[in-house]
C-alpha cells in the first residue's frame, strides 16, 4: 500500500511525487476504516458469543429444584 514500486521506477517530479503521496494516504485511509469497523462488529460479536457460552455453562451447573409428591 505504501511502496511505488521496487525502487526501480520511482516519481521523479514533484508533481508526480506529490500525486505518489496522495495515493498512498488515500489507500491507506480506504483500508483502515473498513478495517477498524469489521474489527469493532467482530469484537461485539465475539463478546456477545462469549456471554452467551457463560450464560449456557451457569444454566448447566444449577440444580434443579425437587419437589415432593402431594
Amino acid at each position: 500500500m505504501t511502496t511505488v514500486g521496487y525502487g526501480d521506477k520511482f516519481p521523479r517530479t514533484w508533481a508526480r511525487r506529490i500525486v505518489a503521496i496522495a495515493t498512498m494516504f488515500v489507500g491507506i485511509f480506504f483500508m483502515a476504516m473498513p478495517l477498524t469497523v469489521i474489527g469493532s462488529v467482530f469484537n461485539a460479536a465475539w463478546e456477545a458469543t462469549q456471554q452467551h457460552e457463560k450464560k449456557k455453562e451457569i444454566k448447566g451447573l444449577q440444580i434443579p429444584e425437587v419437589r415432593e409428591k402431594p
